[in-house]
């Protein structure tokens, strides 16, 4: 419940840049597909989402571009 209140304070105004880290962290499946759709409707043209997140497949479904650090090194991606 916490992580569901944290992403609605950060989302209640309109905003240019939001930080998510880890969104989906100790949420239920239910929740998780429910708050991967609701960051999917807040993308728009003139809006960053930096999402971090060490499940790459959902980095691949929410993400127009993905940036790896690995061993040190940043790593460009865009998904396909």
């Amino acid at each position: 419940m916490k992580e569901k209140l944290g992403i609605a304070q950060a989302v209640m105004e309109d905003f240019d840049f939001l930080i998510l880290d880890e969104p989906f962290n100790s949420l239920d499946v239910q929740s998780v597909q429910e708050i991967k759709q609701y960051i999917l409707s807040l993308k728009q043209p003139n809006r960053i989402i930096l999402l971090t997140s060490h499940i790459e497949g959902d980095l691949i479904a929410l993400c127009d571009e993905i940036i790896k650090i690995e061993g040190g090194e940043i790593h460009n991606e865009i998904p396909a």
